[in-house]
């Protein structure tokens, strides 16, 4: 993955913080890192966001799925979602992905295609995966060697064993070379409930009305 996408993402985390008026020094206080460190991270010198401090960027609003994907939300109005708690917002995921799996199935949708690419990981969390883990599932799921595991996701086969058994966690350009090489949402490894309910908004306006209506009855009859 060249330099340029993760570039990309940068400039979107400043496109967001600009959209929540929150100043670099007030994010550097928030994200409990030094202000000359946040700078450098934020353009990409030398420094990466922390896993941690990633998940803290969402808690404090900033739109993580659109940061990495370049996928905005429109305006829809389910406002009853934002008092669900994070086990029902799961819920909700392994839902929308079951109708568009189906949907798919009836009439082979390229646009659907495309987004169960994202959805399938979705199921790493229902079951609670942890971020490490991911990494070695991902390895196994398409049968490659850590030599080309390593080699596609741009590490060392050392730093893929480290992300493999826990010893490391993914930082911020990590995650986005999962998104960029495997389609991996975000919010498979930042599981927050900010993630979540911008995950969900982005995928209910990639979908066609009638499926959407859909999804948005089910969700009412369960949850609401």
């Amino acid at each position: 993955m060249s330099n340029l996408v993760y570039e990309n993402v940068l400039e979107r985390l400043r496109e967001e913080r600009g959209r929540l008026s929150i100043t670099k020094a007030d994010m550097s206080r928030y994200l409990h890192m030094d202000q000359s460190n946040y700078r450098k991270a934020e353009l990409g010198q030398y420094r990466r966001f922390s896993y941690f401090e990633v998940k803290s960027m969402s808690d404090l609003g900033i739109n993580v799925n659109y940061i990495y994907t370049g996928k905005v939300k429109k305006v829809i109005t389910l406002d009853f979602i934002e008092k669900l708690s994070v086990n029902r917002l799961k819920s909700i995921l392994q839902i929308i992905y079951t109708i568009v799996e189906l949907s798919y199935k009836e009439d082979f949708n390229q646009q659907y295609k495309a987004l169960l690419e994202e959805l399938k990981y979705i199921f790493f969390i229902k079951q609670n995966v942890n971020p490490s883990d991911i990494f070695l599932t991902v390895r196994r799921l398409k049968g490659y060697t850590q030599i080309k595991m390593a080699d596609m996701i741009g590490v060392d086969v050392k730093k893929l064993r480290d992300l493999e058994n826990g010893k490391k966690l993914p930082d911020s350009e990590m995650i986005s070379k999962m998104y960029e090489v495997f389609k991996i949402l975000p919010v498979v490894m930042i599981e927050t409930k900010n993630c979540m309910l911008d995950t969900i908004l982005y995928i209910l306006n990639e979908i066609k009305k009638e499926d959407r209506e859909k999804i948005v009855d089910i969700i009412k009859l369960l949850f609401a």
